[in-house]
């Protein structure tokens, strides 16, 4: 639960950050007197998308350096296989 409170914390803050930048575009949008259901709607739910996206891109974070630390990675498998560079890192 301790590797968790640091992600909450920091989705808090971008959530707030979040809510105060969907007021402020929704805020010139209702000064430019074009502000319609299809704007309030558009900002919450792309504001909920990225504070969601944000959450569980922290948490997948959290668990991988979790797992790195408990673990002794020093490399990962050579992401070519193919016969020319005989499992190098780069293609010749």
């Amino acid at each position: 639960m301790s590797t968790r409170n640091p992600v909450y914390r920091e989705t808090a803050a971008i959530a707030i950050g979040e809510v105060l930048c969907v007021g402020l575009m929704l805020g010139i949008y209702a000064l430019a007197g074009r502000l319609d259901r299809s704007v309030v709607l558009g900002g919450m739910l792309g504001g909920l998308l990225s504070i969601c996206n944000f959450f569980f891109m922290a948490v997948g974070a959290s668990l991988a350096a979790d797992r790195a630390e408990q673990q002794n990675v020093k490399g990962g498998r050579p992401w070519c296989v193919c016969p020319s560079c005989s499992g190098t890192w780069f293609c010749s």
